[in-house]
């Protein structure tokens, strides 16, 4: 049982049409789709940054007008992280963004290699790294407007808020495999590429799930999904059963930190693996479904 890096990150916005306009029409992510969402019904999924050979997109986004802003905090994703190849790209990106009036924070060389840091419109943040090897495991180009040599090619990893650092710590690395690469920073390893997830102090303030934040972080897995669920539960973490999602089966579970994950698979189970569908297995209740009680009731 291994995990095969980020499956996709979902975040949410109350304003499609300038989610589109920045994620598209300015960092160059392709369009995959925009549909019905199944973590929450009355809303769609924008889908992008599709992969080569993969469905959906790499980034989503629930867009839900009319619900409040959001405020990332303790147990909650708070960056992503891209990558270009090369880093003559950086100070292309940071010409480009300052041009379409988007704050763009200094290009840093802290030990972890120069970075540009930035916010989209609704206030998630974003560092974006080169990586020579990320060309092998790019994401499809969606803009003409962008030069291939400067084009966004990957999604490397994400930053989260947390405070149970040793819990966490020992779900990352002992249960679910992450590899361990410094203190609070771990990677996870496989077929389709290296994804890194890292903690950071949370901030004072107390989080708010709305617009403008992280919903979900999925990881992906070629098979055992079930047998996943099986280590999840026996680590004491509450975990959906497994949910046919039409381009895929998941499960979600809340690691100790209160980051919400997700374990995707890669592709549609087969009619051995799949689950029964009779039941409530296949979607629960908003009411008392943890992955989207915390956003969208209350």
């Amino acid at each position: 049982m291994r995990l095969d890096g980020i499956h996709h990150i979902t975040g949410i916005t109350g304003d499609g049409q300038r989610c589109l306009d920045f994620y598209v029409g300015i960092l160059g992510l392709g369009f995959a789709g925009r549909d019905g969402d199944f973590e929450a019904p009355e809303s769609h999924l924008i889908r992008l940054g599709p992969a080569p050979g993969l469905s959906g997109g790499v980034l989503n986004f629930i867009e839900a007008p009319g619900i409040r802003r959001g405020r990332a905090g303790n147990g909650m994703v708070h960056s992503l992280i891209w990558t270009v190849r090369f880093p003559a790209a950086l100070s292309y990106w940071a010409d480009r963004l300052a041009e379409a009036g988007i704050e763009v924070r200094p290009i840093e060389a802290n030990g972890r290699g120069p970075r540009l840091n930035f916010s989209d419109p609704e206030g998630i943040e974003h560092e974006l790294l080169a990586d020579p090897s990320a060309e092998e495991h790019g994401l499809s180009v969606g803009s003409a407007t962008i030069p291939s040599e400067h084009a966004i090619v990957g999604l490397a990893g994400a930053r989260a808020y947390g405070r149970e650092s040793v819990p966490s710590a020992d779900i990352l690395a002992g249960r679910l495999g992450f590899k361990v690469t410094g203190p609070e920073s771990y990677a996870v390893e496989g077929e389709s590429g290296r994804s890194a997830f890292s903690f950071d102090p949370p901030p004072a303030e107390r989080g708010v799930v709305g617009t403008g934040t992280v919903h979900h972080i999925a990881w992906a897995c070629r098979n055992g999904l079930s047998a996943w669920r099986q280590r999840v539960i026996g680590m004491g973490c509450r975990a959906t059963p497994v949910i046919d999602r039409g381009d895929c089966h998941s499960i979600y579970f809340r690691e100790p930190s209160g980051v919400l994950f997700e374990i995707a698979t890669r592709a549609p189970l087969s009619a051995e693996e799949a689950p029964p569908r009779p039941g409530d297995e296949q979607g629960l209740s908003p009411a008392v479904d943890p992955r989207i009680h915390a956003a969208f009731v209350g």
